[in-house]
């Protein structure tokens, strides 16, 4: 029941007591009288004692009404004392009636905490007016809720205030599916905001990677330079990574993991993480030669690193600690399971972040990772973190673990199934990469990407023509169909699309190799390339393996 139907409810008991007591003083200015008038006395007494009958009958109503709701609901006086609580208060709150039956209303938001809520509350009812806004209950660490809660004066005849009546539904299951659709309307603006940035990304990250190789084809192995050129490959290769785990993602596709080394990757997170710490943060590393290979996607154990760095940081804040990362193997035998619970026999990789922060209340460690839950303030974070890391760690058939003690740290420790293969090391040379003396079209729009691509196939001693018009490609080829052996083109480019280029192309010269690039399209991939008559398909950025290799299928 509605708080206006409820208050017009009781407006309406008022006005039929006012007639009561009309008739009464009625009665008692007739009772003396006699004769024909005394027929009149007993008609009105009858009426008073059925008008009476059906008050009490209206009473006892609205009072079952009340105490049957879904709704909580509490009425205190003017000075804010509690004097009545329904049942379902109880059952939605789990306070009960004798502990808040006298308390001040305010007491019991979030217990007394949210000193701003409590003013603002008072503060409208002072005023007279209606109070309406999210309250947080809370009772125990167990059962805690938000309610919409709605405070109504409640007025007699004269217009004076006599009382507060307060209307109180769960709210805690709509908000959370609110957060739920929000966090998935910005994931999709994420995915979208991938697409459309992917292809310029890669494009940028192209160049880098063709000449940055060719470079170190010319540079003297162990020499300064080499190592120089090393590092700005290993840099481009990762950004490589990060977009396609955004475009993969905004796919919605099945990641594909592969044999990986942790310590490496641990490191170059370590020395960007170093560059975000303050400077009252120490950091030691324990990272082992001896650890093996894990299937996996690197980009997934940066984000598991960066994640419980940051948050062991965060705990640390504003006097700074001790920041500790540890890559050990482990071997879980039946001598040793008791250590490990949760873990079955066999070798692991386990990546340890401890700290010597704030620490988790005992309370709060069933929720760590749960997804929205964060400790931290409105706006400082978004309670995902957590639940991210345990997401990758299951999805590798991993395990996590958490000790902590408040004031003194947090230690998580990752388990990741170590894999019985040896790192193979493949160096890539010039040499070793498959050319040869075909004459090849390349069409692109990106002038960079065009020169890359130029450079590395006259280095494999390929004739090499290129145009970054689509159109203009298409009318070398209607001219002289049989000019060239093979056709790489870029997907998406002004005019004609590499696909649609690709189809003009075939109809002239079916059996003309083609080998289609894309940063990133949702137009074509690789099965719909195929069906198109496409030989090869290649996402950018390419290396020179890669695209040696691509070129020596599609023409052999």
């Amino acid at each position: 029941m509605r708080i206006e139907e409820l208050q017009k409810r009781l407006e309406e008991l008022e006005a039929e007591l006012k007639r009561k007591d009309n008739l009464i003083e009625l009665l008692r200015a007739e009772a003396g009288k006699s004769g024909d008038k005394y027929s009149k006395q007993e008609s009105l007494l009858s009426e008073q004692i059925g008008l009476q009958s059906r008050t009490e009958q209206d009473r006892l109503l609205l009072s079952q009404a009340v105490e049957q709701i879904h709704e909580g609901v509490l009425i205190f006086n003017p000075e804010g004392k509690i004097f009545y609580a329904n049942k379902a208060f109880e059952q939605n709150t789990g306070f009960t009636r004798r502990e808040i039956l006298g308390q001040d209303i305010s007491s019991l938001n979030g217990r007394g905490k949210d000193a701003k809520l409590s003013k603002a509350m008072k503060s409208a009812i002072s005023s007279q007016g209606v109070w309406r806004g999210n309250v947080f209950r809370e009772k125990g660490t167990h059962n805690a809720s938000i309610f919409d809660v709605t405070i109504s004066p409640v007025k007699n005849k004269k217009g004076d205030i006599i009382n507060y009546i307060s209307v109180e539904r769960n709210v805690s299951r709509e908000i959370s599916l609110k957060r739920e659709l929000h966090q998935a309307q910005k994931m999709q603006a994420l995915g979208t905001l991938a697409g459309g940035i992917a292809h310029d990304f890669n494009n940028v990250l192209m160049p880098i990677i063709i000449n940055t190789e060719l470079m170190l084809w010319d540079a003297e192995d162990g020499s300064e330079q080499h190592n120089y050129l090393k590092q700005c490959l290993d840099a481009a290769n990762r950004g490589k990574e990060l977009i396609h785990q955004i475009v993969t993602f905004s796919r919605r596709e099945a990641k594909s993991y592969k044999p990986v080394e942790i310590v490496p990757i641990v490191k170059e997170a370590l020395k960007l993480l170093r560059s975000s710490l303050p400077s009252t943060i120490h950091m030691d590393q324990e990272l082992s030669s001896e650890t093996g290979l894990v299937r996996s996607d690197p980009t997934q154990i940066h984000q598991i690193l960066m994640n419980l760095c940051s948050n062991a940081a965060d705990s640390m804040s504003p006097l700074g600690g001790e920041l500790s990362i540890a890559v050990n193997p482990v071997t879980v035998t039946h001598d040793n399971a008791d250590h490990y619970p949760d873990l079955k026999p066999g070798s692991y990789v386990e990546l340890k972040i401890g700290d010597t922060g704030s620490g988790i209340e005992p309370e709060l460690m069933d929720r760590i990772f749960d997804p929205f839950f964060t400790t931290k303030k409105t706006g400082e974070g978004t309670g995902m973190g957590l639940a991210v890391v345990d997401g990758i760690v299951e999805s590798h058939n991993g395990e996590i673990s958490v000790e902590s003690k408040p004031n003194v740290g947090t230690n998580f420790s990752v388990y990741l199934p170590m894999l019985a293969m040896k790192s193979k090391t493949n160096k890539g040379s010039r040499n070793v990469l498959p050319g040869g003396g075909e004459r090849i079209l390349v069409v692109d729009d990106e002038q960079t990407v065009l020169t890359s691509l130029e450079n590395i196939l006259r280095k494999l001693n390929y004739e090499v023509v290129t145009t970054d018009n689509a159109k203009k490609a298409l009318s070398m080829l209607e001219s002289n169909p049989e000019s060239f052996n093979c056709v790489l083109t870029d997907q998406t480019m002004p005019d004609l699309t590499g696909a649609e280029l690709s189809k003009a192309i075939l109809e002239i010269r079916p059996d003309l190799p083609i080998i289609l690039c894309t940063g990133y399209s949702n137009l074509i991939d690789k099965k719909k390339a195929q069906e198109l008559g496409i030989k090869g398909y290649l996402e950018k950025p390419v290396t020179p393996q890669k695209l040696a290799k691509t070129l020596r299928m599609v023409l052999d």
